[in-house]
Order: structure tokens, then sequence, then C-alpha cells
């Protein structure tokens, strides 16, 4: 189980900057290699009561919460979702992310989740189909007003692909919590690959 800090957007914290690693002091190349698969099935220890906006927001502007396990500061919203993505009677949907889910219950779900003081957890729990979580994943990455990755960052993703110091490299000058970010996302996406056999979604 992920032991986890909620902290709303602005909220000072005893550190040097919101998004500093605790725990033992590790460097990102050291983060980003370490072969980590997070318990993603068990939710977090605090049910978040939205008190921000979250599709459309920049992520450093989001409510986060700490995941220990992680060692990184994870948007509470997107822990939640990626919480229930990968539950394991949904890891196993063909093509969860390949196809697409309902349109007016992805935008529904939207609407919810944005409402204030909307149960962001109890709503992401309830739904029952998972393309309408990755639908969902979708709405929430596309419309951030800067991406994960910038376009410079992107063109030195693709190329260090194949090349393990390239990419070490890339996530020391990534802002921390777009690194996390990242990292969080690929574990998602790792899961759904190790059960790509029945789910038909492999790395490529």
């Amino acid at each position: 189980m992920f032991s986890t800090v909620t902290s709303t957007a602005g909220a000072a914290l005893p550190a040097k900057t919101r998004y500093q690693t605790y725990g033992p002091s590790e460097s990102y190349s050291a983060l980003l290699r370490k072969k980590i698969m997070p318990d993603l099935n068990t939710p977090a220890t605090t049910s978040p009561i939205k008190s921000c906006t979250y599709i459309g927001q920049n992520l450093a502007s989001q409510a986060f919460n700490y995941v220990d396990q992680l060692k990184s500061a994870i948007p509470e919203f997107l822990y939640e979702l990626g919480s229930q993505i990968c539950r394991q009677e949904f890891l196993t949907t063909k093509g969860i992310f390949r196809l697409p889910g309902g349109l007016k219950q992805i935008q529904l779900l939207e609407k919810k989740v944005e409402l204030p003081n909307a149960d962001v957890k109890g709503l992401l729990s309830e739904v029952e189909d998972s393309r309408v979580l990755t639908g969902l994943l979708k709405v929430y990455i596309k419309n951030l007003p800067e991406p994960i990755i910038t376009t410079s960052e992107l063109i030195q993703f693709e190329k260090s692909l194949n090349d393990d110091e390239t990419f070490l490299q890339l996530g020391m000058v990534m802002p921390e919590v777009h690194l996390n970010v990242l990292r969080f996302v690929l574990k998602i996406l790792r899961a759904i690959a190790a059960k790509k056999k029945v789910n038909e979604m492999n790395a490529e």
C-alpha cells in the first residue's frame, strides 16, 4: 500500500520545493531506472476532495499526493485515475487504450470530477468501463496547458529510447513535477503491457 501525504496547491511544505524528493536522497537517473512496480490496485490512504480544477490546469498548480513508494509527488487526480485504470479486472480489457470509451460517459465523468468538493476517488471507483477511464486520462493529458514533454524534450526522448545515458540526461533537465508525471504514466503503461497477451496492448 502506498503511503501518501495530500496537500492542496499552493500549500506550504517544510521543504525547499513542493516537489522535492522525500526520504533517502536519490538522483533523478536512479529514480528513472528503478524497476518499481507500484501496487496501483491499492488506493491512496486519503480520499482527495477536489480543491482545484484538474482538467486544463498546469501540473505545478494542482493538488497532489506524495507517494512514498515512488518517492514522487503525483497530482492527486492522476494518481487516483491511474489507480483505477490498473485494477486487475481492467488490465485485461482488450484494447484498453486503443479502443475509445463512450464520449458522453467521458464528458459526464469529467463534469462530475470538476464539481466543487467532488469526491474524485469515489467517482472514479464507480466507473465500470475501463475505456471511460482511459478516455478521461487522454482528455487530462491533451488539455494540459504545457505538455508533459516539451517539443524539444520530445525529440531528445525519441532519440534516447535506445540510449540509456541520453535517457538519464533527459530526466535531469525536465521539471521535477513533469518528470514525476512521466514516470507515473509510464508505470501505468507498463502494467498494461504486462497483460498484452490478454488485452492486446503491447509496447509498440
